[in-house]
């Protein structure tokens, strides 16, 4: 049995699943369910045109955005190329993540299917409990601007209504033109950005070339746990870390 995500995300796995695992039960999670997702960032200047470049037009309403009840419609968009898959940012997809893959073990291996229902309902609540914890420490930077390395952490920035960050590159295999990096560093050195948020696998240069001479605070995220041991944890540092940095560095923290 292999969990992956997307083609998108993970271009090479269809093929090496039937050659490597052609037997396995070949699991793409977001085939597999009603996600939370949103589309990835527009590469054009003219988003970044002035200190309010973060609040975009479809994110005036965003009072009641905190449960995603209005994002049932877009499981159809799960194939759309636009979208973007990092879906396990998000802790409501975090939650159906869990769902999905006990009822595949349990399905799979039925005489343990109580151990996996019993299992998952202690992490649901453990996600819960995070993403209220969460949901307290981000109410005060919400406000703040902020660029990130590529577009993942949209899941973040949408889940606790944070202004959208202003973004480097789409993803870490497509670099960013010369212009689009001019272009960010103009709305660094005008004073409208906080925080620029470097990644472990990132390109430190870009990071750079977009602060320029500004003394603009810079901290650390990670959508996929850099470096972290493997185990039961990882999932939960890695976001508490993230939430951390965002809180940190949005509110100011040397």
């Amino acid at each position: 049995m292999v969990f992956w995500v997307d083609p998108s995300l993970e271009t090479p796995m269809a093929k090496l699943l039937s050659n490597l695992a052609p037997q396995a039960q070949n699991i793409r999670l977001m085939a597999q369910a009603e996600w939370v997702l949103h589309e990835n960032a527009i590469m054009d200047e003219h988003h970044y045109d002035d200190a309010d470049h973060a609040d975009h037009a479809d994110h005036a309403d965003h009072a009641d955005h905190a449960d995603h009840a209005d994002h049932a419609d877009h499981a159809d968009h799960a194939d759309h190329a636009a979208m973007n898959p990092h879906i396990w940012l998000d802790l409501d997809n975090a939650r159906r993540l869990v769902q999905v893959i006990a009822a595949q073990l349990s399905a799979s291996d039925p005489a343990h299917a109580e151990i996996f229902a019993v299992n998952a309902a202690e992490l649901d609540k453990r996600l819960a409990d995070l993403h209220a914890a969460a949901k307290q420490q981000m109410v005060a930077v919400r406000e703040s601007k902020f660029i990130v390395q590529h577009d993942a952490f949209i899941y973040i920035e949408r889940q606790f209504d944070l202004s959208r960050g202003l973004v480097i590159a789409v993803d870490h295999d497509t670099p960013p033109g010369t212009a689009h990096l001019q272009t960010l560093r103009n709305v660094v050195a005008s004073g409208a950005v906080s925080c620029v948020f470097d990644e472990p696998q990132g390109n430190a240069h870009q990071i750079d070339i977009v602060a320029g001479e500004v003394a603009v605070r810079r901290a650390k995220l990670d959508a996929i746990g850099v470096n972290r041991p493997a185990g039961p944890e990882l999932y939960f540092d890695m976001m508490r870390a993230n939430y951390a940095a965002f809180v940190a560095c949005l509110g100011g923290a040397s």
